[in-house]
């Protein structure tokens, strides 16, 4: 049987176009991406230059965790400008607040109620723990920083407050950003480490 070289090379033309098309949309949407990104970061350059200030953050975000009492998702923007944000560690504000959640068992906690609402012997079961009381420890500062609460319409059952998912997922993503090794590698244990005290 002989080949048909004039048909395989259109099949071959067809299957190379559809390809092209195929990738097309994609391209063109990162190129509008990328156009976008630069207007956006002009104009931010342009206002912080108004303003006085040295710099400003935004973003926006979505998390479906349902953590609320009316199980409705997050959704937030945030902008601020760096001087702001700065003036949080002048203060001492984000030594307090790293204190107070810079804790396995407290994240931990965070975490499980990020995932849903519970209960303290959910807490004790989800997180293994040995006790109710050793719950409540930790408890005790997340619901005085008003990071969690008990539920409006469920006693005895805790969740992360709404309005405060959006910062706890925003402080994971930085977290994330400072332990990215995209361009540099640090040591957070040895880091750690030379943080402990001497005995």
């Amino acid at each position: 049987m002989e080949r048909n070289l004039a048909n395989e090379l259109d099949l071959l033309k067809d299957e190379i176009e559809a390809i092209k098309k195929a990738i097309e949309v994609p391209i063109s949407r990162a190129v509008f991406a990328k156009e976008k990104f630069n207007k956006l970061r002009e104009e931010m350059e342009d206002h912080c230059k108004k303003q006085g200030h040295i710099g400003e953050i935004s973003h926006y975000g979505y998390f479906d965790a349902r953590t609320n009492d009316g199980g409705e998702t997050s959704t937030w923007t945030y902008h601020k400008n760096a001087n702001e944000l700065l003036a949080l560690i002048e203060n001492r504000t984000a030594e307090k607040v790293l204190a107070c959640i810079g804790n396995h068992d407290r994240l931990n906690i965070l975490l499980a109620l990020l995932k849903q609402p519970n209960t303290v012997a959910g807490i004790v079961e989800s997180c293994k723990y040995s006790s109710p009381g050793q719950v409540y420890h930790h408890l005790r500062p997340l619901i005085a920083a008003d990071l969690i609460s008990e539920r409006e319409n469920k006693k005895g059952e805790y969740c992360v407050r709404p309005h405060r998912v959006p910062d706890i997922i925003a402080l994971l993503a930085a977290i994330d950003g400072l332990t990215s090794t995209r361009f540099t590698t640090g040591d957070w244990d040895e880091a750690n480490n030379k943080l402990a005290p001497e005995h």
